[in-house]
């Protein structure tokens, strides 16, 4: 769960494009997916 935590902070690093993926990650189903 760490990891995940740890992409959400590049997230909000990045431009807010990738602001989208935070939602995803907020979501848990499509965390799978990525993981």
């Amino acid at each position: 769960m760490i990891g995940f935590r740890r992409s959400v902070t590049i997230v909000f690093d990045t431009e807010a494009e990738t602001v989208t993926i935070l939602g995803i990650h907020s979501r848990g189903h499509d965390i799978q997916l990525l993981d």
